[in-house]
Formats: structure tokens, C-alpha cells, sequence
């Protein structure tokens, strides 16, 4: 496995992020080494562009990463083996290890390109026979890859090199999505979403954040679409591939769709596994294998078993019922856009394509997220207390003054956003000289919490620094990690942070709880001992942490908490406008000499995809657990003005719908961009 692994990034990529070569078994960790290896790819996703020249071809950054990716994917499940046997034998042959991975890369360009073409899609036999011709067939496009060289400077005779891989046309609205094996997985981490731009459009690459479901503090990796993307511009030098226009009848991917815009739904075979999959999803129970069978391609399930498809239904479901609202784009009877809604107001983009002999079984289902019509902070907030009660939601600049408030100064639960005062506590322990960046910690067996994250997979023993453990902390929010951090700086110095950093809740947090001790609270303890805890005061709840930390919470348990649970009084707590100070200090010290590092943790994860070129930094700390969401953003706009925007919302009784959410709260970042 390390061996495998090892091909993925280099140690220099690795250095940058704090991690190791085992670490990159996460798909979390590959996604934030991979650009590392690619300087310009890195900057130009820093600055926001969407190509940077290769060979003097245009190259989508995001489509490039993209299929790295899917290379390490493969390396890390062996799947299929044939791949990292290659890989070995490139190596032995002299190859150095990035040109392997972009041999490798260019055998599934040339499947995707494939498809693009409006080829039959991925074939197996075919990805292997490939990759028995390498290193052959690249060292054939080295070839042309030299003539389009001397092509763009001048050094050539003769006639012009025509370009390869030139972007294919799409017509406005078109998207031709296919399921596929493992290599060709879209899937959402955590609460990125990512996103690649084609023929100039922004097209969500997976539905956008996903709320806790069935874990607590877990924001669900979940495999949210199996799906091909037309490449808009080539993957890599070399591949090509042209695309017939489809009418569309709708407006671009990501513009907000009115009613008015809809097209009545006519029965087809696309239409009509549209609506299977929406009554599938709104029964509630999972469908069985053989139902599943009989409605997707034998290709589909071999990308996305059963299992795999289930969970991926799950998030979907927390906003069932489902509804059809009506076609957005179709192509012929097989390939089908429709707008879904779901009851708490979110809107999806399903697309969907069915083969064309019968039984018309699905070959491709994506569901994507569509952009809020909301333009005003009054919708913002009707929407936002249409989701949840109490709801709450401060933005304001992040050199003070407020410029738009609901129930701002309101204390509500905020999840995993406690974390932005166990950071705060570590960038006070280093700038007072009592640990550095790079001090050791030791993992302990005693200090392991549940999911999210991985660290709690790691060896007793296994030493990290402090960097690592802040970094994983706030790019997956590592549950485990955060509890390291309070164990080794101490609980009082994390609850100092809540005073320092402006909390105006800071008895309600103390004393300030590990998230083993809230998992042990909500999944193993007692009615008694729950009662009593809250209830208590700070030094009773102090005297009974020593009964909670006996307690052992199992990931069998955090599986059945899929309903709220003592959000009112077992929680950690603070309002949006404390949450908005506190991550606009931590900006703030990070300029102090000896905690740079603050800035770049604080934007390893966006929480959404923003542009880049509106908002060149962006920092983000979210939580949830079954009835919370917060999500708290400090933005830097391409003027150089900065913002804060927090949002917090609290539903004793109910899920809230994470897609709704962030559908807003990308609305209310859009109204900061013209502030």
C-alpha cells in the first residue's frame, strides 16, 4: 500500500500540508497534495483562472487535478491493478515517477474524451489494453507535443500544427453525464464542493455541503454522483475529442431557474426513471439490489454497488419528499435535465441519461445543487427561518461594523465551529513561546475520538506535529485531532480563548467538552447521568466529567443519532457575531510574527466553491451535528475590503436541510460581493 502511495505526490507536496505518505490514503489528504506537484496549477488555482498553457495548449487546472486524482484513486483501491502494475514497470524502465502519473492520466483522458465524443463510454478491456502500450503511445505524443513547441514559437516549416484536444462545442445548457467505473467517481468530501468550468461556465462537480447523517459531527463523504463530465478543454497534452451541440432549453449550469423557465415533464424514458429514483428516494427505505438492478446499467452498479448507491441517496433524502418540478433540457427520450425540489425549498439539477434499448436501464444520474434566486438580505432571511427556528446570521466587515444582522448576537449550538477556539488557544500557546508549529505530540489511545477524520486510525505512538493535528482539524474538522489539541494545551487554555476571542457564551461552554465527551454524553450515556449534566452547573458538569470519560461511544451507536438531541444544552455554543470576531482575530494574528501558518489553516477548506477572482482568500469554519448547522466565513474580496458572514441555525425537533443552507448562504456571499 505505501509503495502505492508514495506515486501520489511528492515529498516536497506533502511538506507543504503537514502530512505524511500514509496520510494520503484519505481522499481528503491526496485532494490537498495533488496541486502541490504543479506549481502553476497551484497559483492559477490561487488567482482564480481556470487554464494555464501547456505546450502551448490551454489546459483546464481543475479538469487537470481532476484527473490526477482519479489516477490516485485508482493506486490507492488497486483498482484496477493493472494500473500500479504499470506504474512499476515505467519505473523500473527509468521513468521518473510525476511522468508515470501523467502516462497513466493521459489513459483516462482518452476515456473521457471517449465519452465526450459520444462514444459507448468507459471500456474496461480497453483501459487496460492502453496502458500495455505505454510508455509507447505517450512517447508518440511527446512527438507532437515537440511540433506543437516549436509550432507556437516559430521554429517550424511547413504547414501549421493543427492543436489537439481543442475544446469541444457545448450548447448552452448541455451536460452529458455517464456512470462509470471507480476512475470516473464524482464525489463530494466533507463540505467541499468542487466545481470545474467548461466552454467559459462554472458546472458543479458534486452537490455542494452535506449535513451530518447518521454520524454526528461528521460531515459524510458520500458518493453523491457517478457521473462523466464533457472536458471542456483537453486533460492532458495529447487527448482530444469533438461533441455534437444538444438544443438546450434552458438557461447556463449554476444560474437560478424560475418556474416560469420549466417545461412540463413528458413521459419518457428518462422521465420516467427520474421519477423512480425520486419515489425511491422518498419511500425512506432503501431499495434492495435487485430493484436497484433493475434500473441501472450493470456499468452503473460496478461504478456504485448497491451499497455505495444507497448511501449516496441518503443526504438526498433528509430533504424528501421529492418533487418534480419540471424539465430544464432534454436531449431526445435518453438524456433528461429536470428540476427536483425538495420540502425545504432546496433545488436540484438532475441529469440523468438512460440507454436507448430497452429497458432503458440509467447509465448516468447527477444531482446537482442550483444556485439560490435570492438578491435581497430580507429573502436571505426569510429563507433562512423558513429552514429553521431559531435561525441566526451576522455579516459585517471584518474590521468591524455591522452591515447585515438576523438575531445576530443570539447564542445557538455551532457544532464543530468550536474549533476555531482550540486554534485560537494553540496560536496563544506558540506565540507565548510554550510550543512551536513543529513540537511533537504522540497519539494517544485515550484521546481518540469518533469520525470525522482519520487521525483516530493512526498507531498509538505515531507523533505528529501541532501543525498537522491544527491542519487536519480545520480542513476535515478531525475530531480526533481537535482532542489532542485540548489535551495537550489544556481545557483552561481553551476556555480562556472563548473570553479572548470575544465569546459571549463562555459559561455555557465550561467547562469545554472534547468531542469524545459529547459523543459519550449523546450516544452512551445514561438518561440519569444526561439529565443531571444538564442541569448542572459548571462545577457539578466538571465533578462528572470523570463518569463521562469512562464512557466509551462506538461508531455503532453514532450510526442510530440521526435525529436532534440535546441541542439546547449539551452542545458548545455562541452567536453568529461572536463566530464572526473570533475567525476575523485568528485572520488578524496571523499577520503576528511566528503564526503565518494561522492563514493558510484557515483556508485549507472554503466551505463552498466561490470565484476566486471575486474572493482571492477565503477562510471557513462549519459544523452540524443532527439539528445544527453553522457555517462562519471571512472573505477577502478582490478590492481588498474583508468580510465576515456567519450563519447559524438550531432545529430541537428536526434535520436541517444542509443543501437549503448552503444555497443561502452562497446567496448572502453573493450579495457581500456587492457590498
Amino acid at each position: 500500500m505505501v509503495d502505492r502511495l508514495r506515486l501520489i505526490a511528492s515529498p516536497g507536496a506533502l511538506e507543504r500540508i503537514g502530512a505524511r505518505v500514509e496520510d494520503l490514503a484519505d481522499s481528503e489528504v491526496r485532494a490537498a497534495a495533488i496541486p502541490g506537484d504543479h506549481p502553476e496549477v497551484e497559483q492559477a488555482l490561487r488567482d482564480g483562472r481556470d487554464d494555464v498553457v501547456f505546450d502551448g495548449q490551454p489546459v483546464s487546472v481543475r479538469l487537470h487535478v481532476m484527473v490526477h486524482e482519479i489516477v490516485a484513486n485508482q493506486l490507492v483501491d488497486d483498482d484496477p491493478a493493472e494500473v500500479f502494475q504499470t506504474a512499476r514497470r515505467l519505473l523500473v524502465a527509468g521513468y521518473d515517477r510525476h511522468e508515470v502519473l501523467h502516462m497513466l492520466a493521459s489513459v483516462v483522458a482518452d476515456q473521457i474524451l471517449t465519452v465526450v465524443a459520444g462514444g459507448e463510454g468507459y471500456d474496461y478491456e480497453l483501459h487496460l489494453a492502453s496502458l500495455a502500450t505505454l510508455p509507447g503511445s505517450w512517447e508518440r505524443r511527446g512527438e507532437q507535443r515537440a511540433l506543437r513547441r516549436a509550432d507556437a514559437r516559430g521554429r517550424h516549416t511547413g504547414t501549421r500544427t493543427p492543436p489537439l484536444g481543442r475544446a469541444p462545442h457545448l450548447s448552452n445548457g448541455q451536460l452529458l453525464v455517464r456512470a462509470r467505473p471507480p476512475l470516473l467517481r464524482v464525489v463530494a468530501e466533507g463540505t467541499h464542493t468542487h466545481a470545474v468550468r467548461i466552454s467559459g461556465r462554472r458546472w458543479s462537480r458534486a452537490v455542494a455541503w452535506v449535513a451530518a447523517k447518521g454520524l454526528a459531527l461528521v460531515r459524510v463523504r458520500a458518493v453523491l454522483a457517478v457521473a462523466t463530465f464533457l472536458a471542456g478543454l483537453c486533460l492532458l497534452a495529447g487527448c482530444g475529442g469533438t461533441s455534437k451541440p444538444a438544443k438546450a432549453t434552458t438557461q447556463p449550469a449554476g444560474a437560478p431557474v424560475h418556474a416560469s423557465t420549466l417545461e412540463p415533464v413528458s413521459v419518457t424514458p428518462a422521465s420516467q426513471q427520474l421519477k423512480w429514483v425520486i419515489a425511491a428516494i422518498n419511500r425512506g427505505s432503501a431499495p434492495s439490489p435487485a430493484a436497484l438492478a433493475r434500473h441501472f446499467s450493470k456499468s452503473f452498479l460496478h461504478a456504485a454497488p448497491p451499497t455505495k448507491l444507497v448511501a449516496a441517496f441518503a443526504p438526498l433524502a433528509a430533504d424528501a419528499p421529492l418533487g418534480l418540478a419540471g424539465v430544464l433540457a432534454s436531449q431526445g427520450d435518453f438524456e433528461l435535465q429536470a428540476e427536483v425540489t425538495g420540502h425545504d425549498g432546496a433545488a436540484f439539477r438532475a441529469t440523468i441519461v438512460v440507454s436507448a434499448a430497452a429497458p432503458h436501464l440509467i447509465e448516468g444520474l447527477l444531482f446537482e445543487l442550483l444556485a439560490s434566486p435570492i438578491s435581497s438580505w430580507s429573502g436571505v432571511d426569510a429563507a433562512l427561518e423558513r429552514l429553521a427556528s431559531p435561525s441566526s446570521l451576522y455579516a459585517g466587515y471584518a474590521s468591524g461594523g455591522e452591515l447585515h444582522a438576523l438575531n445576530g448576537s443570539a447564542a445557538g449550538a455551532i457544532g464543530s465551529a468550536f474549533k476555531l477556539y482550540v486554534l485560537g488557544a494553540l496560536a496563544n500557546a506558540i506565540e507565548q513561546g510554550s510550543v512551536h508549529w513543529d513540537t511533537p505530540l504522540a497519539i494517544h489511545n485515550s484521546w481518540k475520538s469518533l469520525p470525522s477524520g482519520n487521525m483516530r486510525l493512526q498507531p498509538a505512538g505515531r507523533t505528529f506535529t501541532l501543525l498537522h493535528y491544527a491542519q487536519q482539524m480545520i480542513s476535515v474538522s478531525d475530531n480526533t485531532a481537535a482532542d489532542h489539541l485540548i489535551h495537550r494545551l489544556g481545557r483552561a487554555a481553551v476556555e480562556a480563548q472563548l473570553t479572548a476571542l470575544g465569546n459571549h457564551s463562555a459559561a455555557r461552554d465550561t467547562p469545554f467538552l472534547t468531542t469524545r465527551e459529547l459523543f459519550a454524553l449523546k450516544l452512551a450515556a445514561p438518561p440519569s447521568l444526561v439529565d443531571v449534566f444538564a442541569s448542572a452547573d459548571t462545577s457539578q458538569r466538571t465533578r462528572l466529567l470523570a463518569r463521562i470519560d469512562r464512557l466509551t461511544p462506538t461508531l455503532a451507536e453514532a450510526a442510530g443519532w440521526t435525529t436532534p438531541r440535546f441541542v439546547n444544552t449539551i452542545e458548545w455554543f455562541a452567536s453568529p457575531s461572536d463566530l464572526a470576531h473570533a475567525i476575523s482575530l485568528l485572520e488578524a494574528e496571523s499577520h503576528h510574527q511566528g503564526l503565518s501558518p494561522l492563514r493558510q489553516i484557515l483556508a485549507i477548506n472554503p466551505g463552498v466553491s466561490l470565484n476566486r477572482t471575486t474572493w482571492p482568500y477565503v477562510a471557513f469554519k462549519g459544523g452540524s451535528e443532527p439539528g445544527v448547522i453553522s457555517l462562519t466565513w471571512y472573505l477577502q474580496r478582490h478590492d481588498g475590503r474583508t468580510f465576515v458572514l456567519s450563519i447559524i441555525l438550531n432545529d430541537p425537533e428536526h434535520e436541517i436541510s444542509a443543501f437549503a443552507v448552503t444555497s443561502v448562504a452562497e446567496a448572502a456571499i453573493d450579495l457581500l460581493a456587492h457590498a
